[in-house]
C-alpha cells in the first residue's frame, strides 16, 4: 500500500511541474506578444502575394480586432513554443514509475511527436496554401453589366482557417507515431495493418475530404502524404516486430 508520505510528495512533484509549465507558458506568451506582428506577416505573406493584382482586400471588422489577433497570436505562438517543454516535464514525472525498456519505447516519441507535427504544418503552408489560396483567388471577383463582386478578406477568419489547417496537418502527421506505438505494444500487427490497407485508404481519402478545404487539390494533399506515412509505418513495423 502506497503511503501517506509518497502520495503527498508525488502531488508535491506534480504541482512544481505544473507551476514550471504555467510560468513557462506566461513567459512565453509575452515573448510572442512582441513577435506578434512578424507571425502576422508569416501567414498572411501566402495571401498577400496572390492579392496584389487583384481587388482582394485584407481587412478588420472592429476596432479591437487588431489588438485581440495579437493576443490570440501570443498564445498560439506560446502554445506551440511550450508544447515540448510541457511533454518533458510530463514525461520527467512520470519516468521514474517506469521500466528501463519502457522508458526506450517512449522516449523517442517524445522527440519524433514535435518534429512529425512541425513537417506537417510546414507541409500545409509552404505546399497548400499558396495552392489553394490561388485556387479560391480565381473566383474572388466577378464582373459584368449588371453588377460588380469583390472580395474583403476578414483577418480574424483567414487567421484561424491557417490556424486551424496547420493544427489538423500536424495532427494528422502523428500516424506514424500512434501505429508503431500500437505495434510496440501489440495492439495491433504487421500482418493487420496490411489486411486494412484497402480500408485505410478509403477513410483517408473520407477524412481528407472532411478536413480540408472543398478543392480536390487540398484533399490529395491530405490523403497522399497519410496514405505514404502508413506505409512507412507498416516498413518500420517490420523492423519493431523484429
Amino acid at each position: 500500500m502506497i503511503s501517506k508520505e509518497a502520495i503527498f510528495e508525488n502531488f508535491a512533484d506534480l504541482r512544481s511541474c505544473f507551476v514550471r509549465c504555467i510560468v513557462f507558458f506566461f513567459i512565453a506568451v509575452i515573448l510572442n506578444f512582441f513577435l506578434a506582428e512578424k507571425f502576422l506577416y508569416y501567414f498572411t505573406d501566402p495571401l498577400i502575394s496572390l492579392i496584389k493584382d487583384s481587388k482582394a482586400q485584407i481587412v478588420y471588422t472592429n476596432i479591437v480586432e487588431p489588438f485581440s489577433i495579437r493576443i490570440n497570436l501570443s498564445i498560439i505562438g506560446a502554445i506551440f513554443l511550450s508544447l515540448p517543454f510541457i511533454i518533458w516535464q510530463i514525461y520527467s514525472f512520470i519516468a521514474p514509475g517506469l521500466y528501463d525498456k519502457e522508458k526506450k519505447v517512449v522516449l523517442p516519441y517524445l522527440f519524433l511527436s514535435p518534429i512529425l507535427f512541425s513537417i506537417g504544418a510546414f507541409f500545409v503552408y509552404y505546399f497548400i496554401f499558396p495552392n489553394a489560396w490561388s485556387f479560391f483567388l480565381k473566383f474572388a471577383y466577378t464582373e459584368n453589366k449588371n453588377f460588380e463582386i469583390g472580395m474583403m478578406i476578414v483577418i480574424s477568419d483567414y487567421l484561424n482557417l491557417c490556424i486551424k489547417m496547420m493544427i489538423l496537418f500536424g495532427l494528422a502527421f502523428q500516424l506514424p507515431v500512434i501505429i508503431n506505438l500500437l505495434l510496440q505494444l501489440k495492439v495491433i500487427s504487421v500482418v493487420g495493418l496490411k489486411k486494412a490497407r484497402r480500408f485505410v485508404i478509403v477513410g483517408v481519402f473520407i477524412v481528407a475530404a472532411v478536413l480540408t478545404p472543398p478543392d480536390i487539390f487540398s484533399q490529395i494533399a491530405l490523403a497522399i502524404p497519410l496514405l505514404f506515412l502508413y506505409e512507412s509505418s507498416i516498413w518500420f513495423g517490420k523492423f519493431i516486430k523484429k
